[in-house]
């Protein structure tokens, strides 16, 4: 039942970083014109995996990352929040989150079979 238990727990945090990632870039289109404003990001996917491969479940679930995009174009003003990218992320971000709720729908009906079979 491990299994199970580390697969809801992973399925959760997936969920939770989507959910704080999508809070990230609200929070960048609200300072969309406030100078100096630096955009921020949640890396997550490529400290997560790493983890996973390389400690296990329980490592994977303890990483997150909000750093400043460095990669972002800075506009006259100092900002380097870009609506259209934003809008992109968030809309990637949504996709992502409904994955993750379908594949959490998907283990919760294989624990009720198990359930329903043990009766």
């Amino acid at each position: 039942m491990k299994v199970v238990d580390e697969n809801l727990d992973l399925m959760a945090k997936l969920m939770t970083m989507s959910t704080k990632r999508h809070a990230i870039h609200a929070a960048n289109i609200a300072n969309i014109n406030t100078p100096n404003y630096k955009a921020k990001e949640l890396r997550f996917e490529d400290s997560f995996r790493d983890a996973l491969t390389s400690q296990g479940p329980s490592a994977a679930l303890d990483t997150e990352s909000v750093v400043a995009d460095s990669n972002a174009p800075v506009k006259a003003d100092g900002n380097s929040v870009h609506l259209e990218n934003e809008y992109n992320i968030m809309q990637k971000n949504q996709m992502m989150f409904n994955i993750y709720a379908q594949m959490l729908k998907h283990e919760m009906k294989n624990i009720q079979h198990a359930i329903s079979a043990t009766r």
